[in-house]
C-alpha cells in the first residue's frame, strides 16, 4: 500500500521495482508515472498477471483505490505489453480468474488496443489479433466462463468480437468463422 501511494504521488519508485523480492510490491512500484516505459515495468506487472496466485490476491479492496488488479494492474499492462505479451499472460490468468477480475475498464482498452481500427476489421486480421479472439472465445465466453450478469463487467465490450461466431449454428466459437479474419469460402475445401 505503501508503494501505491508513493507511485500515486510520483515519488520515483525504480528502487523498489529493482530490488523487492515480491512480484506484487514491484508490479505496484511498476505503476509509478517514471517506470512507465521501462521494460523492466511492463515485465514485473506481467509477471503478476501471469500468476494467479499474486493477480487474486491484487483482488483486494485498498481503501482509496479499489482492487489494484482490474483498475491499475491489468490496465497498465494492456497500455504497455505488446499484444503477444498480453496473449501469454491472460491466458493462465483468465483460465481460473478471480470473480474481481471482471471489474473496470480493461475490456474497452483491450479492445482499442487489438482493433485500433474497429472490428470487424477491414484487413485480414494477424496472428496475435486471432490468438486473441480464441482466448477471448476460450477463456471469457465458453460455458466454463463465468456469466455476465453486471453492466460493468469489461467482457461486455468484448462479447460482439466471439457472440457472431457461435450463435449462428449454436457450435463453440472458432477462428475458422469469417467473422475472426479468415476470408469466407464459398464452397467446400
Amino acid at each position: 500500500m505503501a508503494v501505491q501511494i508513493l507511485a500515486s504521488w510520483g515519488y520515483d519508485t525504480a528502487p523498489v521495482l529493482q530490488h523487492d523480492p515480491d512480484p506484487v510490491v514491484r508490479a505496484t512500484a511498476a505503476l509509478s508515472a517514471a517506470n512507465a516505459r521501462t521494460p523492466a515495468g511492463t515485465q514485473a506487472i506481467l509477471q503478476v498477471l501471469s500468476a494467479p496466485i499474486d493477480a487474486a490476491w491484487c483482488q483486494q479492496v485498498f481503501p482509496h483505490f479499489g482492487r489494484l488488479f482490474p483498475f491499475r494492474l491489468l490496465p497498465a499492462a494492456i497500455d504497455r505489453a505488446t499484444l503477444d505479451e498480453l496473449i501469454a499472460a491472460l491466458t493462465p490468468l483468465l483460465a481460473d480468474a478471480p470473480a474481481g477480475t471482471y471489474a473496470g475498464d480493461w475490456g474497452a482498452r483491450l479492445r482499442a488496443k487489438a482493433f485500433p481500427d474497429g472490428f470487424p476489421s477491414a484487413r485480414p486480421l494477424d496472428p496475435a489479433q486471432r490468438a486473441l479472439l480464441q482466448l477471448i472465445a476460450d477463456r471469457c465466453f465458453s460455458p466454463a466462463a463465468p456469466p455476465v450478469r453486471l453492466d460493468t463487467d469489461p467482457r461486455r465490450v468484448l462479447r460482439d468480437l466471439i457472440r457472431p461466431i457461435g450463435s449462428r449454428s449454436g457450435r463453440r466459437p472458432s477462428l475458422s468463422d469469417p467473422l475472426c479474419g479468415r476470408p469466407p469460402t464459398n464452397g467446400p475445401g
